[in-house]
């Protein structure tokens, strides 16, 4: 089955970037970028992806928010930008840090991604989810 990916950004270059990032990929049928928290809601429910790349700060709220609702459907997702879990700003490093948040039981509650501005971040972030 091939993937429906919802890109939640609001960055209007960030969001092409991603649109671009998976235009050729054989494994994606089709891709949906949301700009803000309702957006983002409506189109988990209508679009009803199999996986979903999320900005930590979105319009209306926070992409933790959609998180919420996609661990509620298990739809995996990663969070995708440039604010550290700690709500700090990269530094720009040209690193990517994938940081798995776990509770007691090592049970995944959510997964990090550092936003590397000269790599491909959007495959990065999926092939993160794809393993």
């Amino acid at each position: 089955m091939k993937d429906r990916i919802l890109v939640v950004e609001d960055d209007f270059c960030n969001c092409i970037s991603a649109l671009v990032a998976f235009d050729k990929n054989e494994n994606v049928e089709n891709v949906l970028a949301a700009a803000s928290l309702t957006e983002a809601l409506k189109q988990v429910e209508e679009f009803r992806p199999t996986l979903a790349l999320l900005d930590v700060h979105i319009k209306e709220g926070k992409g933790t928010a959609v998180g919420a609702v996609l661990t509620q459907k298990n739809i995996p997702y990663v969070y995708v930008t440039g604010v550290e879990p700690d709500g700090n700003h990269s530094d720009g490093h040209d690193i990517i840090a994938a940081i798995e948040i776990q509770d007691a039981s090592r049970k995944t509650l959510a997964r990090f991604i550092t936003r590397d501005k000269d790599a491909d971040i959007w495959k990065a972030a999926y092939d993160f989810l794809k393993n």
